[in-house]
């Protein structure tokens, strides 16, 4: 991709300012990647904007959360209802028209790290559900997919719980050292941040609030 002195000066200003996050991708000569994947609307935007970028050269990758991130996520779908997967879908243009409407873009594509992350946030919601109306083991199978498709640490916290509820100590106990071991990571990396634009409540006062919960429960289990 060709840029021009001023997108290269603002990428290089972006890069020293997550230096810690885009050590390594600086260092493989990729920073170029990171920092799309956080700022995957500002290049669709620029996209669409620009007189000089010809389509062809746009990445192919990118897209709206109507595009699956991965292959992988077919045999998620395959697993699900026609009812499940109609209201996915409506959960993911909810997600899509609030990042255009705060961005004020559209339409908006995200780098697939980036739809990956919303794609989880949408099969939280999912599993939010399903807890409500008494369907625990939906929700369970939800949110675990939730996780394993975005890597977002509280869905790991919440998959704990709902180990624990349905008695499944163990699953529980590998739940809670998951979330301890990645909590961390949550407000540092730039393409989960997304999930927090969605939630303002999450705060890193909040993950240590639930890791301490998770150490105690996890006392509480050993002790038992």
């Amino acid at each position: 991709m060709n840029l021009t002195p001023e997108e290269k000066a603002f990428t290089q200003k972006l890069t020293e300012f997550y230096k810690d996050q885009f050590k390594r991708a600086n260092e493989a000569g990729i920073v170029q990647n990171a920092f799309e994947a956080f700022h995957a609307h500002a290049w669709a935007e620029d996209r669409t904007k620009s007189q000089d970028i010809e389509p062809k050269q746009w990445r192919d990758d990118y897209g709206t959360l109507s595009m699956p991130p991965s292959d992988e996520v077919k045999r998620l779908l395959s697993s699900m209802t026609e009812e499940e997967i109609f209201n996915f879908k409506d959960l993911l243009g909810r997600l899509q028209a609030g990042h255009e409407s705060r961005r004020r873009v559209s339409p908006l594509h995200f780098h697939p790290e980036a739809r990956a992350v919303l794609w989880g946030t949408a099969l939280a919601k999912l599993a939010d559900h399903f807890h409500e109306i008494g369907r625990k083991e939906r929700a369970l199978f939800f949110t675990e997919a939730a996780w394993k498709l975005s890597m977002y640490p509280l869905f790991a916290y919440n998959a704990a719980l709902l180990a624990s509820e349905a008695g499944d100590a163990r699953q529980a106990r590998s739940w809670f050292l998951i979330y301890l071991a990645e909590y961390q990571d949550a407000l540092r990396n730039p393409v989960l941040k997304l999930v927090t634009e969605d939630d303002p409540e999450v705060t890193a006062s909040r993950f240590e609030a639930f890791a301490k919960s998770a150490r105690a429960r996890l006392a509480t289990m050993q002790s038992q």
